[in-house]
């Protein structure tokens, strides 16, 4: 009887906890909508990036791009479109708000019910590595765990992974002597893994221990690993891994593109530091492994968790236990992998928490059966690591239940920024541009990531400069934290300019002071859990802090700037000085003394590529090419992101066509960087355009769709480059290639029009009115449109039609004069003089200064009279 009691006392607190642990993830799942107005912020890029994706699963998986497997878009769409069809909506038309907020929290409904399931599982290992009050605490502590908590409110891969992770732990441990049926079960599941992040196939790992764990000799203990068991496990395994990463095997090439950032191999440069992005600044600052100890996990799980989880990791060392080496194993190779690399979001750590939780919990039954001996209050111990445990995670519910701070944010700026402010808004991955709408504001973007591309390359001058015209009369600036501010703070020596803007910024002196600022913290009662430093995306995507600006009366930010730009040009210590001295010598062919110069400069920061590129150019006009390929070599370890600015350098300096031989010899010589590549052509497009060279740009924005015949910009690149080099027929067709790949891009409208305007004035009317026809039935409604229209039909002796038109245009742009002038004189020719005066009249209030009109006019009140 006492038996039964206890069971059903465990089911009664397992069923406590597992509805906690279903609450804490399932509350709140509707995060980033506008509870009064009902508008959905898609506020997370990474669960943007499945749920977007997600809709090519029936239709072209070759249109997936994104760093993960497929798995979890099987899965949403599978979902999705299955409750999508019984209420009527199609679930990934993600323009439609409502069916944008539908489909996000369904999607965090999928990750919440896997982080709930998560919760299950870790009582059930902890339950089988020590009884089922280890098990009970394991599923406390992952309820529990903040890091987990807010995790299962995405849907991004960190928590199903960890599921498929924790899912094909569990059914290892019964093995070797598990049935076929567990076997296949954790094949399956470990597929699923490595088709949500292919470390899933690390679990190889733990499946090899849990086979060889038992038996009477190293011999006996191999044979396990060669039974049909293991074959029928390492088939199902590669089969849904296969099914889910297709072109793995399919087609590598495709697998491994560098089209993107959001592509695999692009995101391991990304990871191991290789490629430098705004969201990984942060980390230059952290050590491998100790910021994840220091930093990561104390946030995620709490501090006394991750003590007590250290103490279990050691008495499971020390006695031994399968179950527990099963997920040590897998944890430890896990973090020996994920610790070492340039990249350290705490997202990484996800899947280590419900080891850590079992093996604090471990850790707080052993104290409670040694003390139960020794002490008398002998739970003490175990309530220093639960209390604290349940206060972060009922904290974390504060984040989820109060006004998301951008939408506060926003909020306030519709009521205190006044309509038609000048304002400065930040992009990224959190921009704040939609807090100020272009209908409102006259909004300008902030462009962060310049100053990593021009790092090295772009004289701190011209890094300057480019702040200035930012900020050039702007009212208000709007960031967020997170989003850059937090970053560039922690790199002063690789980033001086964007770090001291932002210190000037902070502190007042760049002449802004901070006027509010809209943030949420975890926590609960009277109590705020701190965040001052954490890693930026533990808050970024949920709870930001939300910064804004307003310029003082008094300020000249412009004044201060400048004075900043004049101080660091004189500054010895830095390469700008000596390379503005080898400027002037250079513009008067004193080749040795600029020589000499650009070498200073190179010697004061060795890692200056602007210097470098100088030094070489110098060496080719002095026809030393020997030592010009050496140094040409040399650049090409610098980073091809630095070369290609540098270009971008020698062109603020006036440098065009050195610029664009540079550039030249970039993409002659660099074959294996497909998005460096597709940067230096852009790049090179725009010099040679300068430069007036039509032929060479055609060629050049040929090789940029080359690169990628799927970039609708490159299209429209190649025809305006075929325009200006007279190709008219090309140009046509390649904006049409343009419009067939986004065709809601009005940009690529007005090159059509442009073209359009190109062939009247050849004298080709009618091809001319054909094309205008087709910008028409594109349903764009741009300035100028109708008024071509019109012009073309006038050309042609159509008036009636011209006069259709030109009314058309002076309804919709009532304000241009051209247009009212235009109906004036088609009215003339039909004879409709008193038409003609009342739009020549209103042409003639919109410009005083048309002399034809005033003459005009007072021809037809000479008729009238």
């Amino acid at each position: 009887m006492p038996e039964k009691t206890n069971n059903k006392k465990m089911q009664i607190l397992l069923l406590t906890v597992l509805l906690a642990a279903a609450f804490l993830r399932f509350y709140g799942l509707d995060w980033g909508t506008d509870h009064l107005t009902g508008k959905f912020h898609a506020f997370h890029p990474d669960e943007t990036t499945i749920i977007d994706n997600s809709r090519w699963v029936d239709t072209d998986l070759r249109k997936i791009v994104a760093p993960y497997g497929n798995a979890p878009m099987y899965i949403l769409w599978g979902v999705a479109n299955t409750v999508g069809s019984l209420i009527g909506i199609d679930p990934f038309d993600l323009t439609i708000n409502t069916t944008a907020r539908f489909t996000y929290r369904l999607a965090r409904a999928l990750s919440a019910l896997l982080g709930l399931l998560t919760v299950w599982l870790c009582y059930k290992i902890g339950d089988h590595l020590g009884g089922p009050w280890v098990g009970l605490m394991s599923a406390f502590f992952l309820a529990f765990s903040p890091g987990h908590i807010q995790q299962s409110h995405y849907y991004t891969v960190e928590v199903p992974f960890t599921f498929w992770v924790t899912l094909s732990i569990y059914l290892m441990q019964e093995m070797p002597s598990a049935s076929r049926r567990t076997y296949i079960a954790c094949g399956l599941a470990g597929g699923l893994a490595a088709g949500t992040r292919l470390a899933g196939l690390w679990l190889i790992l733990p499946f090899v221990i849990a086979q060889v764990w038992n038996g009477k000799s190293i011999t006996d203990r191999l044979n396990h690993l060669a039974t049909i068991k293991v074959g029928y496990f390492l088939l199902a395994l590669l089969v849904v891994t296969s099914v889910c990463e297709p072109f793995l095997l399919l087609d590598p090439a495709h697998y491994f593109k560098t089209d993107t950032v959001l592509q695999i191999s692009s995101s391991i440069k990304v990871a191991t530091g290789e490629s430098i992005h705004v969201w990984t600044l942060s980390d230059f600052s952290t050590l491998p492994y100790l910021f994840h100890l220091t930093d990561l996990l104390p946030y995620a799980v709490g501090l006394p968790l991750e003590l007590a989880a250290g103490i279990g990791i050691a008495l499971l060392a020390w006695y031994r236990r399968k179950s527990g080496f099963l997920i040590l194993s897998w944890c430890v190779f896990y973090f020996l992998v994920i610790g070492r690399l340039h990249s350290k979001p705490v997202r990484y750590i996800v899947p280590m928490i419900p080891a850590l939780a079992i093996f604090g919990s471990w850790a707080c039954w052993q104290s409670i059966i040694w003390l139960r001996r020794h002490w008398g209050p002998y739970y003490l111990p175990a309530l220093l690591v639960i209390c604290p445990t349940l206060a972060y995670g009922v904290g974390m519910m504060r984040i989820y239940r109060e006004e998301d701070s951008r939408i506060a944010a926003a909020r306030w700026i519709q009521h205190n920024v006044p309509s038609g402010a000048n304002v400065l808004t930040e992009r990224g991955g959190y921009p704040t541009s939609w807090m100020a709408p272009p209908d409102r504001y006259n909004g300008r973007l902030d462009d962060a990531t310049y100053y990593i591309r021009a790092a090295g390359g772009i004289l701190f001058r011209d890094q300057i400069a480019h702040l200035h015209r930012k900020i050039e009369g702007t009212d208000w600036i709007i960031i967020i934290e997170e989003n850059r501010m937090r970053q560039f703070v922690t790199v002063p020596e690789k980033f001086p300019i964007p770090y001291t803007i932002y210190r000037k910024l902070a502190s007042g002196e760049l002449g802004y002071d901070l006027v509010t600022s809209f943030k949420v913290s975890p926590g609960v009662f009277g109590w705020t859990r701190s965040e001052d430093g954490a890693e930026t995306t533990q808050t970024a995507f949920d709870h930001p802090r939300v910064m804004i600006y307003q310029r003082r009366e008094d300020a000249n930010p412009e004044d201060l700037l400048n004075l900043w730009s004049h101080r660091l040009d004189k500054d010895p210590s830095l390469p700008d000085r000596h390379i503005l001295e080898g400027f002037e010598a250079y513009a008067t062919e004193d080749w040795a003394s600029a020589l000499a110069a650009f070498t200073r400069a190179a010697e004061v920061q060795t890692d200056h590529i602007l210097s470098r590129v100088l030094q070489r150019m110098t060496y080719l006009r002095m026809r030393r090419n020997t030592e010009a390929k050496k140094v040409w070599e040399e650049l090409r370890n610098m980073g091809y992101s630095g070369l290609i600015s540098s270009a971008v350098g020698l062109s603020h300096a006036g440098y065009n066509s050195e610029a664009a031989e540079f550039l030249i010899q970039f993409t002659t010589e660099v074959t294996d960087d497909h998005v460096s590549l597709v940067d230096a052509y852009q790049k090179l497009s725009k010099l040679l355009i300068r430069l007036e060279r039509w032929n060479e740009n055609v060629r050049a924005i040929q090789e940029l769709v080359n690169l990628d015949a799927a970039r609708h910009q490159a299209w429209n690149l190649l025809a305006v480059a075929y325009q200006k080099n007279g190709q008219i027929q090309e140009a046509i067709s390649a904006v049409d290639k343009a419009l067939l790949l986004n065709p809601a891009r009005e940009a690529y409208q007005i090159t059509k029009m442009n073209l359009a305007t190109t062939l009247f004035n050849r004298g080709d009317s009618k091809e001319a009115l054909d094309l205008y026809q087709q910008v028409l039935g594109g349903g764009s409604e741009m300035l100028n449109l109708h008024y071509n229209i019109g012009v073309a039909y006038h050309s042609l002796g159509n008036y009636d039609k011209a006069i259709h038109h030109f009314r058309t245009s002076t309804k919709r742009f009532p304000n241009e004069a051209k247009s009212h002038r235009a109906l004036g004189f088609t009215y003339i020719a039909v004879n409709k003089n008193l038409e003609a005066a009342r739009a020549l009249t209103r042409a003639l209030e919109l410009d005083p200064d048309d002399t034809p009109i005033k003459e005009q006019l007072g021809t037809l009140s000479e008729r009238d009279n």
